[in-house]
């Protein structure tokens, strides 16, 4: 759960949990072959074993819990999920596209192996 802002993976959006938007986008996404999900939260695995019977969960480890820093997840999550390539996104993307996504890991295979990862930022205009 978050630490700033409690139940906010839960919280609705259009009638929906907040995690469920961004795990449809993925889903319609043809380039990825597979989705996997890391939680601790009883409440997101059901919600994924219900609405998305195809995402595999990771149960978090109990020393990821808390507020770790995102890159000792991805260490623990790559260790765990043998893949040429990896995606990482989090539930408070409820308006990212199927399209942008897809757009992005295009753009990725273009440039590879020149490059090793691509990140994406959204400007700031004043």
């Amino acid at each position: 759960d978050s630490v700033r802002v409690p139940r906010k993976n839960y919280r609705q959006l259009l009638n929906r949990p907040l995690f469920h938007w961004i795990l449809t986008s993925l889903s319609k996404v043809d380039l990825i072959t597979q989705i996997v999900v890391d939680t601790d939260s009883p409440e997101i695995k059901a919600g994924i074993k219900r609405h998305f019977p195809s995402i595999v969960v990771i149960s978090r480890p109990p020393h990821l819990c808390n507020d770790p820093p995102m890159n000792e997840i991805l260490m623990h999550d790559t260790s765990v999920v043998d893949a040429d390539l990896y995606i990482q996104t989090h539930s408070t993307n409820p308006f990212l596209s199927p399209s942008s996504i897809a757009a992005s890991i295009e753009k990725f295979l273009e440039v590879t192996p020149a490059y090793d990862s691509l990140f994406s930022v959204t400007r700031i205009q004043e």
